[in-house]
């Protein structure tokens, strides 16, 4: 009981000092707030904020917000930087008084002369929908690092110490609150845009449309577009930032080489008449790496780093999509063909499993995955490089292809035939083949290698499954070779064996696995005699519904064994590694066991 007595003691105790301390926090964090808030010299929210005015003895900036967007209205209508502003409204709320000198401490002499009020470095004016507020600054005390500040130029007014350093964060001028963006746009409302070069050796124009959800390349060609590589390119234009501005009246643009512009970088966007226009000049003669560029809707003169406008320009000039099909999904592929001199073989997708069918032979099912990355190769097939000459020029071989890859695409909701594309293989040349599609005039050159990955014969992309059951469907297996003969049978839910000892329970087991799975490691077409099939080495007899005989011949350069289901018309690799579990299911013996009979001899 006293211990119990003891125990609530010390709870009730603690329970009282957290809630002291907890009170205490607060009443600190509450007195700290209430000062810091005292201290401000606005009671001001910086959002309610909606008009500007910055003046200092050299010029005069007016802002206003509207629809949630601040622009400049004076001296040029043009665009103010968000960011900018709002930190600036942000020190305009949570300035600070240092020291308030009253009306009783002010010395009875001309003080808005002695403290620089005569001649302000600054002076702030704000609104809000409901008050105005004012900010001048005059000069810095004699010690520490404060300014005079007063809200009115009244002579009743009190006089403030704030911080200089904030006092010279509000010194702002034009150069200092404008956008420095040079392109206002939002990808998804552009519909054309292009790139002309205006002046030089050569006029080149590049102009690219929208048509659908797909973009076309019409100028200086009619041809795909890619997509991806023109969003890059919108990225690229949205980060362009203006280093510094030059001139604002408009006039004598010949200086900056932009009378007569070397490019001209443009947009169209939805539902505006006007082409926002980029117009690039002469380079800075005092350095290279800047260039003279300004907006054709306005006189403001700017400049830009010239390796930003060289790869904007490098990068639209490569927006052709070097892709050899027009966009596709494996999804909506229902058949592959090849025909070569000695081959014609079609792949049709059946309930998502893929057969091959050739003429004369039975129908065989096909490795999907061999399909299905192939597809995806044809997806991202891409030219090293595009030839503009028509068909009518033979010179690549492609009047007589040596090869031709045909795709069929099922309907889409807006077509009710089924689609078809060919690729045609021409000759090949440096290491590279030349090609060309069924739907566009142009010549692209592949690499050699996409030569080597097509099938060569009707069983290089069969399915590598040889035999495939379930387990408990086989009830015995007889192994016959020329060293030992042996069975395997199914006996009181246990795999027994007959003709050999030592038999390991669990190779039994991965035997059964793989009788029952067999797979290939690849089709080696019908067998030859140097394959040893006629004359195996073994014998495997596996007893199910239907049965099955597996033979097995000679080791293979590639490491594997040649097989063959008898009756079948297609040889076989398999893996060695299972070919020697399966001739000799035998536990392996432990090296202890094998010292014992040495030492006893």
């Amino acid at each position: 009981m006293k211990n119990f007595r003891s125990t609530l003691l010390l709870f009730i105790v603690t329970a009282l000092l957290i809630v002291y301390i907890s009170f205490f926090d607060k009443r600190i964090k509450s007195t700290e707030e209430r000062q810091r808030t005292e201290n401000e010299l606005f009671h001001v929210e910086s959002s309610d904020i909606n008009w500007l005015q910055i003046k200092s003895p050299t010029e005069t900036v007016i802002l206003e917000k509207k629809d949630n967007q601040w622009k400049i209205t004076s001296p040029l209508r043009v665009d103010a930087d968000e960011r900018t502003i709002d930190r600036y409204l942000i020190d305009l709320q949570y300035l600070e008084v240092r020291r308030k000198i009253s009306q009783n401490e002010i010395p009875k002499e001309d003080i808005l002369k002695q403290w620089g009020f005569s001649n302000p470095s600054l002076e702030v004016s704000f609104r809000t929908s409901k008050e105005k507020y004012d900010l001048i600054i005059g000069r810095k005390t004699a010690v520490s690092e404060l300014v005079y500040a007063k809200t009115s130029m009244g002579t009743n007014s009190p006089i403030y110490l704030i911080s200089s350093s904030i006092a010279d964060s509000l010194k702002k001028g034009l150069d200092d609150l404008r956008s420095r963006v040079v392109f206002h746009f939002n990808p998804f409302n552009i519909e054309k845009c292009g790139i002309r070069q205006l002046s030089g050796p050569s006029f080149s124009d590049y102009v690219v449309l929208k048509k659908g959800k797909q973009w076309e390349l019409q100028k200086p060609v009619l041809a795909r577009a890619d997509g991806t590589k023109l969003e890059e390119w919108f990225n690229e234009l949205l980060s362009l930032r203006i280093d510094k501005f030059v001139s604002d009246d408009g006039s004598n643009l010949n200086q900056y080489g932009l009378d007569s512009p070397k490019y001209q970088i443009w947009i169209g966007q939805t539902g505006k008449k006007e082409e926002d226009k980029l117009l690039i000049g002469n380079s800075v003669s005092s350095n290279s790496k800047e260039i003279y560029a300004k907006m054709a809707s306005n006189n403001s003169v700017f400049i830009l780093q010239t390796d930003l406008i060289t790869r904007v320009v490098q990068n639209f000039v490569d927006i052709r999509d070097k892709h050899v099909f027009p966009a596709f999904t494996e999804d909506q592929v229902d058949k592959i063909g090849f025909q070569a001199k000695n081959l014609k073989l079609f792949y049709v997708k059946k309930a998502n499993e893929w057969q091959a069918e050739e003429a004369g032979r039975e129908m065989m099912l096909a490795n999907k995955n061999k399909i299905k990355d192939f597809i995806e190769s044809l997806h991202n097939l891409e030219s090293h490089e595009i030839k503009q000459e028509q068909m009518e020029n033979k010179g690549y071989g492609l009047d007589n292809p040596e090869e031709t890859i045909e795709m069929e695409f099922n309907p889409g909701i807006t077509s009710d035939k089924a689609q078809k594309v060919a690729l045609y293989l021409g000759k090949t040349e440096n290491g590279f083949v030349y090609a060309k599609n069924s739907i566009e005039p142009f010549v692209y050159t592949l690499k050699e290698d996409f030569i080597k990955n097509l099938p060569k014969t009707p069983w290089d992309w069969k399915d590598l499954s040889v035999i495939q059951l379930d387990p408990q469907e086989i009830t015995q297996w007889d192994v016959s070779s020329a060293l030992q003969s042996f069975s395997v049978k199914r006996k009181e839910g246990k795999l027994v064996s007959t003709g050999i000892s030592d038999m390991d329970e669990e190779k039994l087991k991965d035997c059964l696995e793989f009788l029952s799975h067999l797979k290939a490691v690849r089709w080696l077409g019908p067998p030859t005699q140097g394959m040893e099939l006629s004359k195996p080495q073994v014998k495997i007899t596996i007893h199910a519904k239907k049965n099955y005989v597996l033979l097995i011949g000679l080791s293979l350069p590639t490491g594997g064994r040649s097989a063959l289901i008898e009756g079948e018309p297609l040889a076989f690799e398999l893996d060695e590694s299972i070919y020697k579990i399966l001739v000799s299911p035998k536990s392996t013996p432990n090296p202890s066991q094998e010292a014992q009979p040495q030492a006893s001899r």
